[in-house]
């Protein structure tokens, strides 16, 4: 059974600079928010909201499935559970970011995919694991699992006084840490 690996704001930052740059926001993203990595493959523009970068969230309304069934590999489908329909908060470290992601990577109007695969549509699942099997090694994390990054949410997001609901950790309460951030790459 797989530890997870709680990451440091160095690693994390080094970890972005080291994706390929239509990836880079997807780092500090997973770990300012928590989200899964369907759930990430998912978003559209319409569901940011950071026109207050201390109230920015994200809405999350469905996951991208990993498919390897000729024609549904960029099938968006509902969120994992009833529960993971929710709207979470992003760190103001964050907006900046995904604000430049916004403007360089992502196709206008409201349906424009966040992140998107280089031929258009839901970014396949494989993309992200095949730079991100490259970016763990090189950051000395060879057993660092994409998932990860949400542990690491949940970690940062308790010490910095969130409180967490449910005993398994997987669900928590945004307002404590919407403010939160951190120091400049």
């Amino acid at each position: 059974m797989h530890e997870p690996i709680v990451v440091t704001a160095d690693q994390m930052w080094r970890m972005t600079e080291l994706m390929p740059a239509y990836l880079q926001a997807i780092v500090p993203l997973a770990v300012g928010a928590g989200l899964r990595n369907g759930e990430l493959r998912a978003l559209r523009r319409r569901h940011l909201d950071l026109s207050d970068p201390t109230r920015a969230k994200v809405a999350v309304r469905g996951t991208a499935a990993n498919q390897k069934v000729a024609g549904k590999y960029n099938q968006i489908g509902p969120p994992k559970t009833d529960a993971s329909y929710r709207d979470v908060a992003i760190p103001s470290f964050v907006v900046p970011i995904l604000k430049e992601h916004l403007a360089r990577f992502s196709p206008p109007g409201p349906d424009g995919m966040l992140f998107r695969a280089k031929r258009g549509g839901v970014l396949h699942a494989s993309i992200i694991e095949r730079n991100w099997s490259v970016v763990r090694v090189a950051v000395g994390l060879d057993e660092l699992h994409f998932h990860d990054l949400r542990h690491t949410a949940l970690t940062w997001a308790a010490r910095s006084g969130a409180t967490l609901a449910g005993a398994d950790g997987d669900r928590w309460a945004q307002q404590p840490h919407r403010g939160s951030s951190l120091p400049a790459p």
